[in-house]
């Protein structure tokens, strides 16, 4: 937001706000809790800039781990591929993306090698992660993270995708709001009643 806001000058805009790589997914019904995708919205609603965000799935135990380093290593080159297969193939009007959208790019838990490649689908509605409380120490709970239970989701779904071994990718357009047919239901619903008189 301060990038946009106050440092983008009007007239030398940004080409395109990168946000991550994250550490952890952020698929499905965990896209919107995600500040890493929420950057990227701000990018397109507020700032007018195509944005994509990335996101990795841990590999090994955490930043020390050899393994953890290779695979972002690997993400970030990936990446910066697929940046620069949208320059190289740009919008009619020149723009990396349409205007207003974003991309929501997720690599799965694998060297980026092994995956089963690109797959470019929808936001899913399940939830990849499920969050249990683990007592550390006598009365001290922490959260813990574990894999979900699998269940249905929206065909196409990027979480299924991950989950198969894919790099996914889902194009966003930042818009929150709900169908006009869902607004005017509830709009009638909240209509204030009359005023009474005292």
């Amino acid at each position: 937001m301060i990038g946009l806001t106050g440092i983008q000058a009007p007239e030398h805009p940004f080409d395109l706000v990168v946000s991550g790589i994250n550490q952890g997914a952020n698929v499905g019904s965990a896209t919107g809790i995600s500040g890493t995708v929420g950057a990227t919205t701000i990018a397109i609603t507020v700032g007018g800039v195509p944005a994509i965000a990335f996101s990795a799935n841990n590999i090994g135990e955490g930043p020390e781990d050899e393994g953890f380093s290779d695979h972002l290593r690997e993400v970030a080159a990936y990446s910066a591929q697929l940046v620069d297969r949208l320059n190289s193939r740009r919008e009619p009007d020149g723009g990396l993306l349409p205007p207003g959208t974003a991309l929501n790019v997720n690599f799965p838990a694998i060297r980026v090698g092994q995956t089963k490649g690109l797959h470019f689908g929808v936001q899913g509605k399940g939830s990849p992660f499920a969050l249990r409380f683990e007592e550390k120490s006598p009365g001290v709970f922490a959260p813990a993270f574990a894999r979900a239970k699998s269940r249905a989701d929206v065909a196409g779904s990027d979480a299924e995708a991950l989950a198969q071994g894919h790099v996914t990718v889902v194009l966003l357009d930042g818009d929150y709001t709900a169908p006009a047919s869902a607004r005017e239901k509830v709009k009638g619903r909240l209509d204030p009643p009359s005023p009474s008189a005292p």
